[in-house]
């Protein structure tokens, strides 16, 4: 690259030039870079959507400082092991900003994919808290504390009680009493009573709560008397409410549903859900310390403790439950029966639209046979009827606009059984970064519905559907197999390198494609994994196209009446061609005469139409539509060959910045071509009647699409960080 300077626009507007050494080393120009083999942003800056203008230029200070240092170079991509993170005295001084700006430069390295900022920047957060205690902590980070006084002073001395060896516990114990004066002077008149009345033997019989204390074995009984005195009467001022509220969340107990009773083996009492939730993150009893375990929680049913009854709130949450359930079972067959309708409308339109053009041709007809009945004119000119029907007009109006903040949108993929879109995105969770799905219903109006993690650690390049099971790529070198109905995950296939693309065999759904960046198919079989298993680590067999360039597009074609053939439709930057699947599972090779700079391939089995796109070069973009055909041969051990004949070419925009999907698509019983335009910032429309190269209609979308796919109603936009549902009438 020729430039030492990168254009880059924050999300205030502004833009900056930026050293090439440093800009390569952010993920979305690192991206792009490996996407385009090349990163001209003279005429249009890159966007930095999340950075604004004050922290870029921090963090290009502080790049710029360690720009000629290898030891914190964010280049590499492989992952490192965990290693301790050092403050050096540029870092401390370079961290002494105001909390906004921190947490400011925080996010913005974690966008940009700069680990060590965003790991030193961590670790100078982790050093504000260090050795602080809760309330210094609120103090310092302005976090207001909602919780009562006497729960907070509650909370406090079971904390010191659990934690404190017994020499800190006698000289502390005064300050404990103090935190709370109601409580130490309830633990004064107890003790008076109990020394006025009861019997020393007396008091030995009663129950003691279990304190650190207790585990030590003495051989003094006095010695025993006089060190756990103090810490007894503590103990149980402390624990006096135990038979009226959990002792971890302090809410009272209830009889049924999640927060219901239960004892641990130790004899301690808990709310249900509240002694789970512990449970996941220490396997000790919250009151004595001692190792419980999950299964050994035992639900009890005892009147001498003050419970919640809430059977009846439960009860009713349940019906609640099964009428939604109902009301979304109809939902769903209401909106089958719809699309029934619309299904059963449009053949009617068809039908109707049949009749007239036939009604027209009989009058046509008619009308040249009177005409070449009269002799009185017989050099009179016959007019050219035209029975082609006009092009239908657009009606396509903006619905619907989802954002999406996080970003890195690229594959956008329909259900239609569910009604379903599917949009790869990152987490929206940076303390678990990661890239998955968002699903968004139409039957409720493009409503978006919860993320799901695909558990990939690069962006996702491609997702093929089938049935309700969803195959997705990435460039972590994976391919996962997720049932996007049970929100389970089935199968992971290790890959020999990046993943770009992926399919599923039509004919065998056990065998699926993996297209990945050195110009190989890697072809794995679900059958191979092992019982108890969900890894697959090696595929059955490597299809090879000759080329180094990445498999952008895979699609899988079924034999039907007008292609008698079944195979792989392979397409590269440079080679495409048709892997024929034979019966004992070969596959034959047939080069496709497609030229080079390919960006992606879409195959319709409705009319038998292979629609190729192209970068724009010298020349604008262009979208060639080809008819796939089989040629016989004789005297050949090949039955036939795979070929093309191209049927017509469109010419697009001239600028292509985000790699895009073009698509076939038909409505109203017309095949159009969808491709996005960059250069105005919108999509590009053909209808495949029309002689023209130039767009029979462009929608504006005032964003860079990537990909397009057709609904019963919409025509869905995907963009970086947005999806666009456009009503299609």
């Amino acid at each position: 690259m020729a430039e030492d300077k990168v254009r880059v626009q924050t999300s205030d507007g502004e833009t900056l030039e930026v050293d090439y050494a440093i800009a390569k080393q952010w993920a979305p120009i690192k991206n792009m870079y490996e996407v385009f083999g090349t990163l001209d942003t003279k005429d249009r800056p890159v966007e930095l959507s999340n950075v604004n203008t004050d922290t870029l230029k921090k963090i290009i200070s502080w790049a710029d400082h360690y720009k000629q240092s290898s030891e914190d170079a964010d280049g590499d991509d492989e992952p490192k092991p965990k290693r301790t993170v050092d403050l050096s005295d540029f870092d401390k001084k370079y961290f002494e900003v105001k909390q906004e700006m921190l947490f400011e430069i925080i996010m913005a390295s974690n966008y940009l994919g700069m680990t060590v900022l965003l790991d030193k920047a961590c670790k100078t957060v982790a050093d504000m808290i260090k050795d602080k205690t809760p309330d210094e902590v609120r103090k310092t980070f302005n976090i207001p504390n909602d919780l009562p006084p006497l729960e907070i002073t509650v909370q406090l001395n079971i904390f010191l009680l659990i934690n404190m060896n017994d020499d800190d516990l006698n000289r502390n114990a005064p300050e404990i009493i103090n935190l709370d004066e109601s409580i130490q002077d309830e633990t004064s008149n107890t003790r008076r009573r109990r020394s006025s009345s009861t019997s020393s033997q007396e008091i030995e019989t009663l129950p003691r709560p279990i304190t650190a204390s207790n585990k030590r074995k003495k051989t003094n009984a006095n010695d025993i008397d006089d060190d756990n005195d103090d810490k007894e009467d503590i103990s149980r001022t402390i624990i006096q409410n135990d038979a009226e509220v959990c002792p971890i969340c302090l809410e009272e107990w209830t009889n049924s549903g999640l927060h219901r009773l239960v004892a641990t083996e130790c004899g301690h009492l808990f709310g249900k859900i509240c002694i789970e939730k512990w449970l996941k993150t220490s396997p000790k009893c919250p009151q004595c310390q001692s190792t419980v375990k999950k299964k050994e929680l035992r639900r009890i049913f005892c009147r001498a403790l003050q419970v919640l009854d809430t059977s009846e709130r439960d009860n009713a949450i349940r019906e609640r439950d099964l009428e939604k359930k109902a009301r979304k079972k109809l939902a769903y067959e209401k909106a089958e029966l719809q699309l029934a309708y619309d299904i059963i409308k449009d053949q009617l339109k068809r039908l109707q639209n049949e009749h007239d053009r036939l009604l027209r041709l009989t009058q046509g007809l008619t009308n040249l046979g009177d005409t070449m009945d009269d002799s009185s004119r017989p050099s009179a000119d016959i007019t050219t009827i035209n029975l082609a029907p006009p092009l239908p007009s657009f009606n396509m109006r903006l619905e619907t606009v989802i954002k999406i903040p996080e970003g890195m949108c690229r594959v956008l993929a329909y259900a239609p059984s569910h009604q379903w879109l599917f949009v790869s995105q990152p987490t929206n969770n940076s303390l678990y970064p990661g890239y998955g799905i968002k699903k968004i219903s139409l039957i409720d109006g493009g409503r978006a519905l919860d993320y799901t993690t695909l558990r990939h650690t690069k962006p996702i390049r491609d997702i093929q559907l089938h049935g309700d099971l969803l195959l997705s790529c990435a460039w972590d070198k994976t391919m996962r197999i997720f049932d996007y109905t049970r929100n389970t995950f089935n199968l992971l296939c290790e890959c020999a390198s990046q993943v770009w693309s992926c399919a599923w065999n039509l004919d065998d759904p056990n065998i699926i494609y993996a297209g990945l960046n050195n110009g190989r198919v890697q072809v794995f079989d679900r059958r191979q994994i092992q019982t108890g298993e969900t890894t697959l680590s090696s595929s059955i067999e490597t299809l090879s196209l000759s080329t180094a360039s990445p498999i952008v597009s895979l699609q899988y074609i079924q034999r039907n009446t007008n292609f008698q053939s079944s195979g792989l439709l392979v397409g590269s930057n440079d080679k495409s061609g048709f892997y024929e699947h034979i019966p004992n599972s070969e596959y034959r090779y047939h080069a496709l005469p497609i030229d080079k700079h390919l960006s992606s391939l879409h195959y319709d089995s409705t009319t038998n139409r292979l629609l190729a796109s192209f970068r724009p070069q010298s020349s604008p973009a262009r979208h060639e539509l080809y008819e796939l055909i089989t040629r016989p041969i004789e005297d050949s051990e090949q039955s036939f060959i795979v070929s093309l004949q191209l049927i017509q070419t469109f010419i697009g925009s001239s600028i292509n910045i985000v790699l895009s999907r073009s698509k076939i698509l038909h409505k109203n019983f017309e095949t159009y071509i969808v491709a996005s335009d960059n250069g105005s910032h919108g999509i590009e429309l053909w209808n495949i009647r029309q002689p023209s190269e130039t767009p029979s209609f462009k929608v504006p979308t005032q964003c860079d699409i990537v990909d397009v796919c057709l609904t019963r109603q919409h025509l869905c936009a995907l963009a970086d960080n947005q999806v666009r549902l456009y009503k299609w009438t």
